[in-house]
């Protein structure tokens, strides 16, 4: 079994810097708590191999290579299109709170 490491953020911003070319890349805290909250990424996250693909993207010197070489296994692109879809969910009680988030 593949344990996960845990690293708390500031921590891990120490070790790589986040470099972004379009702040449009950047996901919103909104966003983040929809991927955190989907019991469906949760489930495909027990999944070893998996878990394996992410570790080796983590850990690797040219992570955007590796992540369009992992895009060609059904589990990593199956679990990148869930990941997208959480993202990309408006919850109702973020349409609530802000009505508007739809013209967005």
């Amino acid at each position: 079994m593949l344990t996960l490491r845990c690293h708390r953020v500031s921590e891990l911003l120490k070790e790589r810097p986040i470099q972004v070319d379009q702040p449009a890349e950047v996901l919103q805290r909104v966003q983040l708590e929809s991927i955190a909250a989907s019991s469906e990424i949760r489930d495909a996250l027990k999944n070893e191999d998996l878990q394996r693909l992410i570790s080796s993207i983590d850990n690797s010197a040219n992570a955007s290579d590796d992540i369009d070489k992992a895009m060609g296994s059904d589990v990593f692109r199956i679990f990148a299109d869930k990941v997208l879809s959480a993202a990309n969910a408006i919850p109702w009680s973020v349409l609530c709170l802000y009505p508007f988030a739809l013209i967005l």
